[in-house]
């Protein structure tokens, strides 16, 4: 059964062109749409990779033919470029049995093959990159999901929004793959409506070692309060200190945490070189 196409609205049938306001960034985007019987029909098929050395689609059923027999399947090894092989197994299980192993030693030749699933990202020759962004300049009577996912769409093409930012005063928060993030401009025009906009973006980047670090610094925190499970049991060891001792050793506690605070909180931060214009941590 064929699909009518002249049902379907006029600016829906074509590809989808983003990030128009980047140079050398655009690409054409077009939603997957995978087949249910095709993709049950993948899901017994493996990709076989030669990894080292060199082996033929023969030299590949032999050595499946002499684990499994011919009795209940038929081995067939198809090339679909150089060192790479297709062949389908007979359940989906045994696919996901064999891609286990990193690498396999073949037996007839001096060769070593991998087995991978196969995905619908197969032949594919890269992937665009994700990140969120903060995005300014939005009116806040226009933040419509329509609007903001055009308003992404100058840079990159949006995959979520944020929806307890979009009513926000100043930016709304989105997820959008481009090609290069680190090439997204920092504003990028257009209009709503009749009328002229420079939007802003705002790459968020999160530091792995500061987050680490606040991590760190709460959990000592945490711990170093009275009320802690842990610190409870002290209590009555606390009872025999002298109080000129105790308020010694609770004066030095709080400038600890006191200068912990403004090293996170103030100096770390300034010390931080971000390439970008405008980094969100």
């Amino acid at each position: 059964m064929a699909y009518d196409c002249k049902k379907c609205i006029p600016w829906n049938c074509g590809p989808e062109l983003c990030a128009t306001q980047v140079e050398d960034q655009s690409f054409f985007y077009i939603d997957e749409d995978v087949d249910p019987r095709m993709a049950r029909e993948k899901e017994c098929t493996a990709v076989i990779s030669i990894v080292s050395e060199q082996a033929s689609g023969k030299d590949i059923e032999r050595q499946f033919i002499n684990i499994h027999g011919t009795e209940t399947w038929r081995w067939t090894a198809r090339p679909i470029g150089e060192n790479k092989f297709v062949m389908r197994f007979p359940n989906p299980k045994m696919v996901k049995e064999w891609s286990f192993f990193p690498s396999i030693a073949m037996r007839y030749v001096n060769a070593q093959m991998k087995i991978d699933s196969y995905t619908t990202s197969f032949g594919a020759k890269g992937e665009l990159q994700q990140a969120w962004f903060r995005v300014w300049d939005i009116p806040a009577d226009q933040r419509s999901f329509r609007t903001c996912v055009k308003v992404g769409g100058l840079v990159g093409k949006v995959l979520e929004i944020d929806e307890r930012t979009k009513l926000r005063h100043d930016y709304v928060r989105m997820k959008i793959a481009c090609r290069d993030i680190t090439k997204v401009p920092k504003t990028a025009e257009s209009t709503l409506g009749l009328f002229l906009h420079d939007f802003t973006y705002e790459r968020v980047v999160r530091l792995k070692g500061l987050s680490r670090l606040c991590k760190v610094v709460s959990k000592y925190l945490r711990e170093s309060s009275p009320h802690h499970p842990r610190n409870t049991k002290q209590m009555t060891i606390l009872a025999r200190i002298p109080k000129q001792k105790l308020l010694l050793n609770l004066v030095v506690n709080l400038l600890i945490q006191g200068l912990i605070k403004v090293l996170v909180r103030s100096i770390l931060p300034m010390l931080l070189c971000l390439p970008h214009p405008r980094l969100a941590i």
